[in-house]
This record gives structure tokens, C-alpha cells and sequence, in this order.
């Protein structure tokens, strides 16, 4: 039985940590941005004619994709705070906000954004406190 509930909360996990968070990005991509998300020089065909703020339009996405790909290694690594989990989510981090500086020296694709930044920064912050209060029921310390 307590197979079954460990099973059972790490699909959670997964459903809400994950999947949701890349869902909703991409509905923003899909429902608002156009259907042709991966070549942006060609017309794209919103499916809805309202239009978000642009900072939900551009900048949400990127911070949901990047908690869910943070909350990704955590559920792999089964929230391990091991030095090997710690450079995986290090990894992580540093390559988001590396490639939106990439995009200032135009060595990748894409235009520069501060609000990326600040998104990333908030994910980030998020998914971090949301670890360490994962982590504190899991293995509490005892005094």
C-alpha cells in the first residue's frame, strides 16, 4: 500500500509541477501567439483575437518552462539534496539566463529581454522555496 501512495504522489507531482506549468505555456504560445511557434517569420494565426499583456504573452512562458524543468530534476533526482542534484539545478539556472545574454551578443536567436530576466529570477525563487518546504516535510530536522 505505501508503494501505491509513493506512486501516487510522485504522478502528482509530475502532473502539477510539471506538465501543468508546460501546458499552460504552451497554451499561451498556441491560443494567443499562433499556432506556428517554432518559425516566427512566417504569419501566424492566433486562435483568439484578445490579447494578453504582453509581459504574459512573452515572459510567463519562459518562467513556467523553466519551474517545470527545475520541478523535473527535483522529482528525478526524488528531491536529493546531494551535490550531484545541486549542479543539475545549477546547471539549469545558469543555462536560462545564459541564453537570453547570448541573445545580447547575438550568438542565439532572439531578442533580449529584462523581463525574461526577472522571470526567470521569480521561477527560480519559487521553485527554491517550494524545494526547501518539500524537503522539510520529507526528512524534517530533527533539534
Amino acid at each position: 500500500m505505501e508503494y501505491f501512495q509513493k506512486k501516487n504522489g510522485i504522478i502528482i507531482k509530475l502532473i502539477l509541477h510539471c506538465i501543468i506549468p508546460i501546458l499552460v505555456g504552451l497554451s499561451i504560445y498556441v491560443l494567443f501567439r499562433g499556432i506556428n511557434i517554432i518559425d516566427s517569420s512566417r504569419k501566424t494565426f492566433p486562435l483568439f483575437q484578445f490579447r494578453p499583456a504582453d509581459f504574459i504573452l512573452y515572459n510567463i512562458p519562459d518562467g513556467l518552462w523553466l519551474y517545470s524543468f527545475l520541478s523535473s530534476i527535483a522529482i528525478i533526482w526524488k528531491n536529493n539534496s546531494s551535490l550531484h542534484f545541486k549542479y543539475w539545478i545549477l546547471i539549469a539556472i545558469v543555462l536560462s539566463f545564459l541564453s537570453e545574454f547570448l541573445q545580447i551578443i547575438l550568438w542565439l536567436p532572439g531578442t533580449f529581454d529584462l523581463l525574461d530576466l526577472l522571470v526567470y529570477i521569480m521561477a527560480t525563487t519559487i521553485f527554491l522555496v517550494n524545494f526547501r518546504f518539500t524537503i522539510s516535510i520529507i526528512s524534517p530536522t530533527s533539534k
